[in-house]
């Protein structure tokens, strides 16, 4: 019993770091939560899930978009419906962004829009 008390205040710490742009705080916290939910089989736990979907969003904005993805794709499978469908539609998105240039430097033919661009 002690160690779910343990998991569920570190969810709040992790949480907590979060929101107050503690991001590597954060994403250090929500991972050893998810391992102490796995390590004692409760993955289908709400909390579980809810520490999951915070990770692929902290993961995506921290630039580590290959975890995001990875996360997004095991928790498509998992038994909850709307987690399935949060996490195929968090993953459309993510895909589609990662096609998108960062710069206008980042991509064939940026020197041609440019150019384009002072003449209109």
């Amino acid at each position: 019993m002690e160690s779910s008390i343990v998991s569920s205040v570190s969810l709040d710490t992790g949480l907590a770091a979060l929101h107050q742009g503690r991001y590597q705080e954060a994403i250090g916290t929500l991972e050893a939560f998810c391992h102490d939910c796995a390590v004692q089989a409760k993955t289908a736990s709400r909390e579980y899930l809810r520490a999951q979907m915070h990770l692929v969003k902290v993961y995506e904005q921290q630039g580590h978009p290959d975890r995001a993805i990875a996360l997004c794709h095991q928790l498509s499978s998992c038994s909850n419906a709307q987690v399935q469908i949060w996490a195929q539609q968090y993953l459309k998105n993510i895909t589609q962004s990662e096609f998108i240039p960062l710069s206008q430097d980042s991509f064939p033919g940026a020197a041609l829009l440019r150019k384009l661009k002072q003449l209109f």
